[in-house]
């Protein structure tokens, strides 16, 4: 049946979305995402070293996406005030506030929407490779990642519309 019955899914399937990234956002909004937390609780152990922390944390939803070290630095990058994101206080509340940050336009409402899920897939991705290939977070890298690909979002979307960096 077509349609979205509901606010929250029609932002994770916002047609600016490509599919394998609202397919993500599905599952981190569910709290579906296997983190160490999830994995213990259903009998799995292991070790539960954050893998952007200097000092080991307990991974969480929470923790991976808003508080840990590595997700405030790339945050950081996407803020529009200093300090925005230090109000957050779950994944799904940080996910809320991006939905609903006002805009005049459809390229901002779209960038909104791409902006918050490709930030939450690279730190995902980063957070993987981090656990099963040892690697540690380079903020650089995921940050030109994550730039580069609103790019190429955006102009796919808006192609009469001239996107830089700076």
């Amino acid at each position: 049946q077509g349609g979205h019955r509901s606010w929250s899914a029609a932002a994770i399937w916002h047609q600016c979305i490509p599919l394998k990234i609202s397919f993500f956002m599905l599952r981190l909004m569910q709290h579906r995402l296997p983190t160490m937390d999830r994995l213990r609780g259903a009998g799995v152990q292991g070790p539960s070293r954050c893998w952007c922390c200097l000092e080991p944390r307990v991974e969480d939803l929470y923790h991976i996406f808003c508080a840990g070290e590595g997700a405030k630095r790339v945050w950081r990058h996407f803020e529009m005030c200093p300090g925005e994101m230090g109000a957050v206080h779950t994944a799904r509340h940080m996910i809320w506030l991006w939905w609903i940050r006002s805009n005049n336009t459809e390229v901002l409402k779209c960038l909104y929407r791409i902006l918050l899920a490709v930030v939450c897939q690279e730190l995902w991705k980063a957070r993987n490779r981090g656990v099963f290939e040892g690697q540690r977070l380079k903020i650089r890298a995921t940050v030109t990642r994550i730039v580069q690909l609103l790019g190429e979002l955006l102009r796919t979307r808006f192609p009469w519309v001239r996107f830089t960096s700076s």
